[in-house]
């Protein structure tokens, strides 16, 4: 904001098309959802040790879930027939995306996550998620350690 200037935000931001929720596809309402209670967890889990980062836990952590946003506007009914035959029907995540998206979600999130110049570190999430699930266990040990600094 600080080098757009608030009058130039202001106005790009009244650009911005806009719709109303009724409007809006129901998965996208919830993909949202989902992105503000990662933006409560986060600031709750780390807010208070990491105080001079408290911007970059808010935005990158609502963020997080940015690529996915643009897929459930696009195509909602993608989503919806995910969450259907994953969530409730029990098939295997592999098997879904690849019949619906033609490959695996996760390499997507990534690849728009480095196109869009996310925070590194909500990159550094999808890579570790696509790529190396071991390494994300063992940071996830490291930050639920109350005792490490």
């Amino acid at each position: 904001l600080s080098r757009l200037g608030l009058a130039r935000a202001s106005q790009l931001l009244k650009t911005l098309p806009s719709i109303q929720d009724a409007e809006m596809p129901r998965v996208l309402g919830q993909m949202l959802l989902i992105s503000q209670h990662a933006m409560q967890q986060a600031s709750g889990l780390f807010g208070a040790r990491l105080a001079r980062l408290w911007q970059e836990i808010h935005w990158g952590s609502l963020l997080t879930m940015a690529p996915v946003w643009a897929l459930a506007n696009a195509r909602p009914q993608l989503l919806e027939q995910w969450q259907q035959r994953v969530l409730v029907q029990g098939e295997p995540t592999l098997r879904v995306e690849r019949e619906l998206l033609g490959m695996r979600l996760l390499p997507i999130c990534l690849a728009l996550a480095e196109l869009w110049r996310l925070p590194q570190w909500v990159i550094q999430g999808y890579r570790l998620l696509a790529c190396d699930r071991r390494l994300l266990v063992r940071a996830l040990r490291i930050a639920r350690d109350h005792q490490s600094p």
